[in-house]
């Protein structure tokens, strides 16, 4: 009897296989893609498995769905999944979803991904949801314990979704389905410990109320992962991580043998956020080393923490490392990496894109104007530059809502960029987040042409609160640590800041290159 004729009738044949008992979940994809033509995924993955295809896996247990209350609880036997507010509990939540067995080979891209959720009720109001996976490489089971959800780390990439009306309860089609997480999925795939096979879990957060079918309402219904994939596709694209103002003087009370307290001296938890993500460069934005840069404190605190990222580090000088002449521990500790140490000032490529660090710390190299040293430099290797796509990153920013707000000193310098039609900029010494949207080098917002500037402050010593918020200014937050994670295409990025584990908060999104 043809497969066809067994499932007539069935909205879904996998579900129908899942809900009958006995079912092996290898057997189950041998069967349905010998009946397709197909050829079943090899265990064990690696790079023994298919160079393209595609994987839907269910939540197949209580403990593979988890609601986690802003107070904390966390529920694992829920008969729905609340997006996101709970009117029974009275408060918001975070929903962690957790798929087994996903097949798809490390490094492969991922063209198409979604999570399909089945309608319990109808909900009609505003929502905006936060989609993101656990930055892991097999994800655990979700635990009953207080916080535990939360705890997770979670990938920079993120898809945010503001779904339509819910209108009735066994409703599962486009109105119940995420939009595309291509991006989130490829942020764990590409972990350098990622392996076919093993566990991935998607977290959503934000406001708002869907209630969705989970496993213990009804494990036919529960929400399902889909997941496309294509191995033969070019690997074009680079992944990058940004921060500045990172590692505390050895010295100081809150360096705790390096593992910092409260509020400060994070660049160890900063930099453990890193070490999964399989990530091409690590760029630090100046102020590597507090108070004032010496060698041996750079071996002492950066090179433990961020040290570890040595070989694939390009790094910028900040005004903190010329507390000791000439910037010498810097220079001396980064060697070749840092450029030309009367300068501080150099470019590379990687990938398809064309970075130039400059050296904010002007007094020191003859200038900042288009006139200077460095800015005669910047305009001659701009000329010879053949990439459709440029990033250039120093210390100090040239706009900034932080508490040391703006810096007219480096004005000719964002001119030059922007006449040869550079696309982002990345500083730190505000000690804080904030993503500008592009703009001219007046700061008049400019869609076509303008650069798009990230300041990220984040990477260890300290954060504070923003002083008076700049035009411009699309996301700020001053509440936390992490990085900044940039996946840079031929001709666009993507960006997502990347939280120290507790810290809720997120910002993602992309653009195309001029």
């Amino acid at each position: 009897m043809a497969l066809q004729q067994i499932f007539d009738g069935e909205r879904d044949p996998i579900k129908w296989l899942l809900a009958r008992g006995g079912w092996i979940v290898g057997f189950l994809s041998v069967v349905l893609l010998s009946a397709c033509g197909g050829e079943a995924p090899p265990g064990g993955g690696g790079d023994g498995g298919p160079q393209e295809g595609s994987i839907e896996r269910w939540v197949t247990s209580s403990s593979d769905d988890a609601e986690e209350r802003e107070s904390g609880g966390v529920n694992r036997t829920s008969t729905d999944l609340e997006l996101i507010f709970d009117p029974d509990e009275g408060e918001g939540q975070l929903v962690g979803m957790r798929f087994l067995d996903m097949r798809v080979p490390q490094g492969a891209v991922i063209t198409r991904a979604y999570v399909q959720f089945t309608a319990k009720e109808a909900s009609a109001e505003e929502t905006t949801l936060a989609i993101q996976a656990e930055a892991a490489d097999d994800a655990m089971p979700f635990d009953t314990r207080e916080g535990k959800l939360s705890v997770r780390n979670r990938t920079g990439a993120a898809a945010f979704w503001s779904p339509e009306a819910w209108e009735g309860a066994g409703d599962a089609d486009g109105l119940q389905r995420t939009p595309d997480l291509s991006g989130v999925i490829q942020e764990v795939v590409d972990r350098p410990g990622w392996v076919a096979g093993n566990a991935l879990a998607i977290l959503i957060s934000g406001s708002g109320r869907r209630v969705a079918m989970s496993f213990d309402g009804d494990e036919t219904a529960a929400p399902q992962l889909h997941v496309e994939y294509d191995r033969t596709l070019p690997r074009e694209s680079v992944t990058i991580v940004a921060a500045g103002d990172i590692a505390c003087d050895p010295e100081s009370e809150h360096f705790n043998d390096g593992l910092g307290t409260r509020g400060s001296c994070h660049m160890k938890a900063v930099a453990d956020l890193v070490l999964g993500m399989g990530v091409d460069a690590v760029l630090p934005l100046g102020d590597i080393q507090y108070e004032d840069g010496t060698y041996e404190k750079f071996l002492k605190s950066y090179d433990p923490s961020w040290g570890r990222f040595k070989d694939i580090t390009y790094p910028a000088v900040g005004n903190h490392e010329y507390l000791t002449s000439g910037a010498a521990g810097y220079f001396r500790y980064f060697g070749e990496a840092a450029g030309d140490p009367s300068k501080g000032y150099y470019s590379f490529d990687l990938g398809r894109w064309h970075f130039v660090v400059l050296n904010s710390q002007c007094a020191k190299v003859g200038g900042c104007k288009s006139f200077s040293p460095q800015g005669k430099w910047l305009a001659a290797d701009l000329e010879a530059n053949n990439s459709k796509c440029t990033l250039a990153y120093w210390h100090i920013p040239r706009f900034s809502s932080g508490e040391h707000g703006d810096h007219e000193e480096y004005a000719a310098l964002w001119d030059i960029l922007y006449a040869a039609d550079a696309d982002v900029v990345l500083v730190g010494h505000d000690h804080n987040y904030e993503r500008f949207a592009p703009q001219d080098p007046s700061g008049a917002y400019d869609p076509i042409r303008g650069m798009r500037q990230f300041v990220v402050g984040t990477g260890g010593k300290s954060v504070r609160a923003i002083t008076a918020l700049k035009p411009n200014s699309e996301v700020f937050d001053g509440s936390g640590f992490g990085v900044l994670r940039l996946t840079l295409h031929p001709d666009r990025y993507e960006w997502g800041f990347v939280s120290e584990a507790g810290n809720s908060f997120i910002d993602s999104g992309s653009d195309s290159c001029h």
